[in-house]
This record gives structure tokens, sequence and C-alpha cells, in this order.
């Protein structure tokens, strides 16, 4: 569990998941007050593509510790 799902759970306790109505309620709320930018959040943060759903990452409310050889610089 990644530390913003322990904190969540701090505050909020047990959370469930959506249900298909509510999540497909919830899509259709957001696609009426948005308008897609073409900008890509993760680009503007510097973050790899490859790390962008670890769990370890800290936008992830990872760690930052990386156990993978991805994130890590080639040694010529």
């Amino acid at each position: 569990m990644s530390r913003l799902e322990e904190l969540a759970n701090s505050l909020f306790g047990e959370m469930r998941d959506m249900t298909p109505e509510e999540s497909k309620a919830c899509r259709e709320s957001i696609s009426k007050i948005s308008n897609p930018t073409g900008v890509n959040f993760y680009d503007l943060m510097g973050i790899p593509p490859a790390c962008r759903n670890c769990g370890n990452h800290p936008v992830n409310g990872g760690s930052g510790i990386c156990h993978c050889t991805l994130g890590i610089a080639q040694v010529t």
C-alpha cells in the first residue's frame, strides 16, 4: 500500500471501489466540464514513461527508491 493510500485510510477509513454506475456517472460529469488540452502532466514533471505508474515513485506515494534498472542512468 502506498503512503498516499495509507494517509487516505487514516483520514477516511477503508474505502471501496466505485460501482460501474458510479464510475460511468463520474466520467460523464468530468467530460461535461473538461476539454482535452494535449498536455501530459507527466511530461511537465519530467517523469520517464516507464516510471509513471510505478508504486515506488514519489508522485505515486512511493519512497523514491528505484527497484528496477529503468530509472538508473546507463554506465558507460
